[in-house]
């Protein structure tokens, strides 16, 4: 059931990232009436010389010609030198776009192009939006409704805007449908993931938690696979979308979260799922577990806890430690999401064959959530989240720094590769070490808002990726230096791993305290002293 559950990851990886292919930024030029004809028209042709003025430092040297001027032509119907002023420019009216990669995109679709290259970025963060409005709106009826309930909604919801956005008429209704794709897919991967995890024991949750993430890398790598065969952005972006609905079946055959139903005081309910596991596996079902006394706990618990007053997000920031605690937090997160997407996003400008760079920059998740299912707990959370940061800002950095130099391709993807692979470790790692960080008081509501800054770096994310069209210098530097400085200040963090994990505001405020910069020594140490203690 766990595996069938990290199924829809694929899906709802392949559309966060789609967008990287459907709106591909197609090189173009002005169409040259009296030279040729819009419907056969190629990139290059020879009369370009003296109707096309030449890019002055064009970012690819096979793609030499203005993109959004010609000279003035004169009269309209003669295609020769004398008819053409190179004195004077005129702009396009329309454009011919080079095929060699995709035959169509949106950005030839509806002309994102001189003075509309921002609708295309635009696009991207509207989905980032809607992953911040699915978290919340799909986590409220999650918990209110049942697992159940919220994943058959999101997904029919997911599956609609994907599959409208194929027949899209114009950008207005294409942009509306990735804000209602994004909603639906963050409420799909959400959901799957919660009744994931909840679906296995406590001693392998962390783990679980890490493997769905090899499923939404692998959608994101999908993606572009398909990109070499399907060359026309709505025939992809059907191909996206029509799986989605395959999953609807899950009403079928998935059962209700128990944790869930035994959460909501629906005790039998969830009893009858448990017997159906244990008979499934062939295991007899724990009689003892329902004799177990609860009531008389629970309310003493509910007494204690209303003898104080209930804790909110507010408190963190009243006390000066977890004011700068939960403050660097925050950061990591609006790091962890912008750069993580970024970086994705800017596979396709980092020059050599887009689709190996793409499929790699996607494919380098696996060997990083290797990375930290190895080392998470040996080297602790501390050492892994700012090694992972230093990593993505170096690899960031150098990949922008020597992008664009002849014979350079190999290089800049293989350092883009090593700020990838940083990136989606401290992406895998935040949601460990941030809820590990926070009192269980707010745990839940600090994740949320830790996962909101997240949303708004993803939202820059596409802008700032779009800088690269040109140059990597700028948007490779931005998300380096930014990953550094996340590194930085990650050191001034407490360990949380073998701690016994703050309860209330006052337990986090001590927290750490003890605590040095402390890393694999100091780890050795740590687990020393607890194996005499568990020994005496």
């Amino acid at each position: 059931m766990y595996f069938v559950l990290c199924l829809p990851s694929i899906v709802a990886g392949a559309a966060v990232i789609s967008l990287s292919w459907v709106a591909y930024d197609l090189p173009h030029r002005c169409l040259v009436s009296g030279c040729e004809d819009a419907t056969n028209a190629t990139y290059n042709a020879p009369f370009l010389n003296f109707t096309t003025p030449r890019q002055s430092d064009p970012a690819n040297a096979d793609y030499p010609w203005s993109e959004c001027n010609t000279f003035q032509h004169s009269p309209p119907g003669l295609c020769d030198a004398s008819a053409f002023d190179s004195s004077h420019k005129t702009a396009c009216s329309q454009y011919v776009y080079d095929k060699s990669v995709m035959h169509t995109s949106a950005v030839s679709e509806f002309s994102l192009t001189c003075g509309r290259e921002w609708l295309s970025p635009l696009a991207n963060s509207l989905y980032m939006g809607g992953m911040l409005v699915g978290s919340l709106g799909f986590g409220y009826i999650s918990d209110r409704f049942g697992r159940k309930v919220a994943l058959m909604l999101s997904l029919s919801e997911f599956g609609l805007a994907s599959l409208v956005t194929a027949f899209a008429p114009n950008f207005g209704t294409f942009a509306a449908m990735r804000f209602l794709t994004g909603v639906g897919g963050m409420g799909t991967f959400m959901i799957t993931f919660v009744m994931a995890v909840e679906m296995v024991s406590n001693n392998v949750r962390t783990f679980c938690g890490f493997v769905i993430e090899f499923f939404f890398a692998f959608g994101e790598c999908m993606v572009g696979l398909f990109a070499l065969f399907v060359k026309d952005w709505w025939a992809l972006q059907l191909v996206i979308a029509v799986p989605i609905f395959v999953f609807l079946s899950y009403w079928l055959f998935v059962p209700e979260s128990p944790r869930w139903l035994a959460a909501e005081g629906r005790q039998k309910e969830a009893e009858e799922i448990l017997r159906k596991v244990a008979k499934f596996n062939g295991t007899d079902f724990p009689e003892h577990l329902t004799k177990i006394p609860g009531r008389g706990s629970v309310a003493a618990d509910s007494a204690a806890s209303n003898a104080r007053p209930a804790a909110t997000v507010l408190d963190l920031l009243r006390s000066p430690a977890l004011r700068w605690r939960t403050l660097i937090v925050l950061y990591q997160w609006f790091v962890t999401a912008m750069v993580y997407f970024g970086l994705a996003m800017n596979a396709t400008n980092l020059g050599g064959n887009v689709y190996v760079n793409f499929v790699l920059v996607q494919i380098v998740d696996w060997p990083s959530l290797f990375f930290c299912i190895l080392l998470l707990d040996p080297w602790g959370r501390k050492l892994c989240t700012s090694v992972s940061f230093f990593l993505s800002g170096a690899g960031s950095i150098a990949s922008g720094l020597v992008a664009g130099g002849e014979g350079m391709e190999t290089l800049t993807v293989g350092l883009a590769l090593v700020g990838k692979f940083g990136a989606a470790a401290t992406f895998a790692i935040v949601f460990v070490y941030g809820a590990e960080l926070f009192p269980t008081d707010v745990r839940n509501s600090a994740i949320g808002m830790s996962s909101a800054s997240g949303r708004i770096g993803s939202i820059l994310a596409p802008f700032i990726a779009s800088l690269g069209t040109e140059s990597q210098v700028l948007p490779m530097s931005i998300f380096g230096v930014l990953s550094l400085i996340a590194g930085l200040v990650t050191l001034l963090l407490p360990e949380t791993y073998g701690q016994n994990l703050p309860d209330s505001i006052e337990e986090a405020e001590s927290f750490g305290r003890d605590q040095t910069i402390c890393f694999v020594p100091c780890l050795i140490s740590r687990r020393k002293a607890q194996g005499s203690a568990s020994a005496q």
